[in-house]
């Protein structure tokens, strides 16, 4: 055998380690962990997200007479 048949011979032999579907779908849990690593990082509320809690509670509880009296 020459030597180009050899090294034809061996890239054909070689296994597929994974399938394109499965190489996706390694690059979307990679995305997910670290989308979940950035949001475990972020404490509490944003200032917007926290202000428009307390802007609804203070019209539910003023709005109900019961809370005035």
């Amino acid at each position: 055998m020459s030597k180009t048949a050899e090294v034809i011979n061996f890239v054909s032999k070689k296994e597929v380690i994974c399938t394109a579907h499965d190489w996706k779908n390694m690059d979307r849990e990679d995305a997910v962990k670290k989308e979940c690593a950035a949001r475990k990082k972020q404490k509490g509320l944003s200032p917007i997200a926290y202000r428009n809690v307390w802007n609804h509670i203070k019209l539910v509880t003023w709005e109900d007479d019961k809370c005035q009296r």
